[in-house]
């Protein structure tokens, strides 16, 4: 990307949501923001190779939009109502937790971990 190896933007790129617990989180987070430009950049050029093909290179036109970083969010399509603690228990009859937030209520998260596995113990699930 502007003639640079796509390792080495990657990897400079501090997303707004650091710090992560997590290096996958962290990596896919910067895969995120490394392709977000200011508008007055004008243009990026970019080389590529499609899937059997061969390399091939554009120059593109940097343009305002925010609707393909909205959709690569790790929170798109959870309704507002979400949870930041969710259980269940799984059709083979183990107990499933899903966390997806660490940012709302301490108090609530904790209180809701603490619910699950307390229902998990007194009903005999496995987790």
């Amino acid at each position: 990307m502007d003639g640079k190896p796509i390792d080495d933007i990657v990897s400079v790129v501090v997303p707004w949501s650091s710090p992560f617990s997590n290096p996958e989180i962290k990596r896919l987070q910067q895969l995120r923001y490394a392709t977000r430009f200011r508008a007055e950049k004008g243009q990026v050029e970019v080389a590529f190779v499609n899937p059997g093909g061969t390399a091939q290179s554009a120059v593109l036109e940097v343009v305002a939009e925010r609707d393909s970083f909205s959709v690569t969010s790790f929170a798109f399509g959870q309704p507002a109502t979400s949870l930041p603690v969710e259980f269940k228990v799984l059709p083979s009859g183990y107990g499933y937790i899903k966390i997806s937030s660490f940012s709302e209520n301490e108090v609530l998260s904790i209180q809701a971990w603490e619910y699950a596995l307390q229902y998990f113990v007194d009903n005999k699930v496995p987790v």
